[in-house]
């Protein structure tokens, strides 16, 4: 373990941002423990991950005809996650809780890992400094308590990132990690497919370096176990896969999505992170495998303009960032900018910038549980539903009420007015009444359904109940 790189006198500034940080993590931790058992949905995506989950357990498609009919379900990643969260289900029988505690493991492992490395490279305190940074993120807090795969994923991309980070270091290639490695991001890429950056990368590096016999292991160990459930899941759903995790993505881009997304969002919480990025990697030299990976993981920020794109894609940036910085600034071995004098004005800017951004963090209140209110509201309204199959926009009450998710309504019209999906099945689910309740927003116009498709329920559904800023149909008599 190396010195801090601060005069020893100014140390205990250090350990003392680290035990405020701590606290104000242990000050977030009941809004976190909230959060993994609220009984609502987090987010919409909370209840249909749980769904997906449970359709594994029914023995049902995951991956849906839903331009056939129903379920209009239309699941956008690979299945591991889905495995692990049916998995857990058969002996955590609350639906909320096992795909929340896949995202918290992924975001304090994500921590620990960071830590670990930079403990292990420049000092115990600036590991529990970096750790504790990206648990008070509020983008990570919240992602790390949903049912979904982002934290989960960059889990093993990151332990994979740093075995290789540091087998390109070692003089004597050790193959036993190199395939540890390509096992581990052979596991990410099959949890979400974003974690190809990390594929990218290392590939552009075997291909600079011409060592074919790391390129062979790393990418056998990745790619075979990779193509091996792709071609499987293909083969099983008669293609159906491949358009679910590749064709149906294209959900229609907006670039004043990703400007409104960098400017309002992005820049409020990873604005001093990319501005050290930015002035180590003019001032200090960097390793040309970190260069790449903080590039592509950089890039995936365009996805922000993804309509329905939200914080989760910035999540890389976030982790790889507070690596890079770190890493660069303190690591002993590291060659770059020497001068002692600019050398501490950087070190103090980080350390300066560290500190306002742990505090705002820490006090940070935007990431919430859901109130008691909203737990009341939503156990009334079970009571709103009758028997058998129904339609709903909130869809968590289908998972509270122990039914099938039939749609999700978002992702449905989207799918809809792309061309991707016909509305005709849906219509007719509809007209032949097939379910018994269908809950909409009391507004004039549901901007969640087709408006060909509303028309229809209003056509053969008629009002019962309106309360809650909702109205609940049941269907007509024939």
């Amino acid at each position: 373990m190396t010195d801090l790189g601060l005069l020893p006198r100014y140390r205990w500034l250090t350990l003392l941002l680290v035990l405020s940080a701590l606290v104000l993590f242990a000050l977030k931790t009941p809004v976190l423990w909230g959060r993994l058992t609220s009984p609502v949905q987090l987010q919409q995506s909370d209840a249909i991950n749980v769904e997906r989950a449970l359709i594994l357990l029914r023995g049902d498609e995951l991956y849906p005809d839903s331009t056939q009919g129903g379920p209009y379900l239309y699941t956008a990643y690979p299945p591991v996650f889905f495995y692990c969260e049916a998995a857990l289900l058969e002996f955590i029988h609350n639906p909320w809780v096992p795909g929340r505690l896949l995202a918290l493991g992924g975001y304090l492992g994500c921590g620990l890992l960071l830590g670990w490395w930079i403990g292990r490279e420049v000092s115990v305190l600036w590991g529990c400094l970096g750790a504790l940074g990206l648990w008070l993120l509020p983008a990570w807090c919240r992602w790390g308590t949903m049912d979904r795969p982002d934290t989960f994923f960059l889990f093993f991309n990151f332990a994979a990132f740093l075995i290789l980070y540091g087998e390109i270091r070692t003089a004597a290639p050790r193959y036993g990690w190199l395939a540890a490695a390509g096992a581990l991001n052979a596991i990410s890429i099959l949890i979400k497919q974003t974690s190809l950056t990390l594929t990218l990368s290392y590939l552009l590096i075997c291909l600079l370096r011409r060592d074919w016999k790391k390129t062979s292991v790393f990418f056998l160990s990745s790619l075979v176990p990779v193509a091996t459930v792709v071609l499987g899941e293909t083969w099983v759903t008669q293609g159906l896969f491949l358009k679910h995790v590749f064709t149906w993505l294209n959900t229609g881009y907006d670039w004043s999505l990703l400007k409104n997304w960098l400017l309002r969002d992005f820049f409020a919480e990873n604005g001093w992170l990319l501005s050290l990025i930015v002035l180590l990697a003019v001032l200090k030299e960097q390793p040309l495998f970190l260069l790449l990976q903080m590039g592509l993981v950089s890039l995936e920020l365009f996805s922000l303009g993804r309509q329905g794109g939200a914080e989760n894609y910035w999540l890389g940036f976030s982790l790889y960032g507070l690596f890079f910085v770190l890493e660069s600034l303190w690591a002993p071995w590291r060659k770059g900018f020497t001068a002692d004098l600019w050398e501490k004005r950087l070190q103090w800017a980080c350390l300066f910038l560290f500190a306002v951004s742990i505090v705002r963090d820490g006090m940070d209140r935007t990431v919430i549980v859901p109130s008691q209110a909203e737990v009341t509201m939503k156990q009334d309204a079970l009571g709103f539903f009758a028997p058998g199959d129904a339609l709903a926009l909130d869809s968590d009450l289908m998972i509270m009420s122990g039914r099938r998710i039939w749609i999700q309504p978002y992702e449905y019209t989207r799918m809809v007015n792309l061309g991707f999906w016909s509305s005709e099945p849906l219509i007719r689910d509809v007209q032949s009444k097939k379910f018994g309740t269908i809950e909409l927003y009391d507004l004039p116009s549901q901007y969640l359904l087709p408006e060909i498709v509303v028309a229809a329920i209003r056509a053969n559904y008629h009002l019962t109940i309106r309360k809650y800023g909702r109205v609940w149909l049941s269907p007509n008599k024939t």
